[in-house]
């Protein structure tokens, strides 16, 4: 039987309605979501997480890398107006522990906490603030002024950063050193340094990090690039940025890397709107990861406030935002936090850290300048 053209018009009309409903269908949530995200909301939710966190203090001592991104986060959280707050109880912390950069075997992990006291002297200016920080960095520089330019993960290595992790431990506070004293030797350390270990595991064509050598051409079916590994990074990323001299002719290089990194991790987003462990193989690990999407989050509110990424992207950002915001409990407990580690796996979804905590609140105070 032949379709008259009345018929086939009536068709045609047909075929585009469903295509503008299946549209709008599709881009209703997107700008649900957007507009859902308000500074209002950010800073309750972002209470709610440090009140728990502050009432369920983990063993770990303050002054340890597992405590530092919380302490970094609780920080920004308090430069939050009507937050101060949170300032004191930092300023408690630090207080009780003299200032102090604790002693560990890798490093770089003893200058994550002290970023924060570089961050307080910056608003106090109490000299005990800052000087055990920069006894600490300046003997980093020392030990290492002659070191080889290896920087592969192995014990004769434990003073380097050596895997990929180290570039948000320490270089954040040589960034704050330099721009506290206005001495350029920070700065050349810091540039140094970071350009090796991008070297040996930056991925030029995935824009992404490898934890160390073990994940380089490791023959697998596919590359390994873990999701809190490449948060570090791209949280390192933004707090050297935020005390990078604006004119130095080095800028741009990092701001590139971040440019590249963001674009990368806004092509991997889950349609949950998270990262899971595995950032290439979700099947493997299929649950969202705390820890690794919030330093994501804040790396890529961070770029859009900063005119590193394009405006764009911010459905995609505020998404994220407001899936990772759900893995929080009634009680405050941030959820589906990895447990220490140096790669990818499933792990129990009630798991907390305080630094996922930590990588929470960073995002939420990006998110906070994102959602003016």
């Amino acid at each position: 039987m032949k379709t008259t053209g009345a018929e086939w018009l009536w068709v045609l009309i047909l075929f585009l309605f469903s295509i503008g409903l299946h549209f709008s269908c599709e881009a209703q949530p997107v700008e649900t979501r957007q507009s859902d995200v308000n500074r209002t909301d950010i800073e309750k939710i972002m209470r709610k997480v440090a009140d728990w966190q502050l009432a369920h203090p983990n063993k770990t001592p303050m002054g340890d890398w597992v405590q530092g991104p919380f302490i970094n986060g609780l920080f920004a959280l308090g430069l939050i107006p009507d937050n101060e707050h949170y300032l004191t109880a930092v300023e408690q912390i630090g207080s009780n522990l003299n200032w102090q950069v604790i002693k560990t075997v890798y490093i770089a992990n003893d200058h994550c906490t002290p970023q924060t006291w570089l961050d307080f002297y910056k608003l106090k200016k109490v000299p005990a603030m800052i000087e055990p920080t920069r006894k600490s960095l300046d003997k980093y520089i020392a030990d290492t002024a002659d070191a080889d330019e290896d920087v592969s993960f192995t014990n004769k290595n434990f003073n380097k950063w050596s895997w990929c992790d180290a570039l948000y431990m320490s270089p954040p506070a040589f960034a704050r050193m330099g721009n506290i004293t206005g001495e350029q030797k920070y700065y050349d350390y810091l540039n140094k340094w970071w350009w090796l270990v991008s070297k040996a595991y930056y991925d030029e064509n995935e824009h992404l990090f490898f934890r160390d050598q073990k994940y380089v051409n490791n023959h697998s079916e596919t590359k390994v690039f873990w999701s809190r590994g490449n948060g570090w990074v791209v949280g390192g990323l933004v707090r050297v940025l935020e005390d990078f001299p604006q004119n130095d002719p080095m800028r741009p290089r990092y701001e590139n890397q971040l440019r590249q990194m963001c674009n990368r991790l806004l092509e991997l987003q889950q349609p949950d709107g998270l990262w899971t462990p595995n950032l290439l193989d979700s099947k493997k690990a299929d649950e969202p990861e705390s820890s690794g999407s919030g330093f994501f989050i804040y790396a890529l509110a961070y770029a859009l406030n900063e005119k590193i990424i394009d405006q764009k992207y911010k459905p995609a950002i505020c998404k994220a935002w407001l899936a990772l915001a759900g893995l929080v409990k009634d009680n405050g407990q941030l959820t589906y936090v990895q447990p220490i580690a140096e790669s990818p796996y499933s792990f129990d979804p009630n798991s907390t850290m305080p630094y996922g905590v930590g990588a929470f609140l960073l995002a939420g105070s990006e998110m906070w300048r994102l959602a003016k």
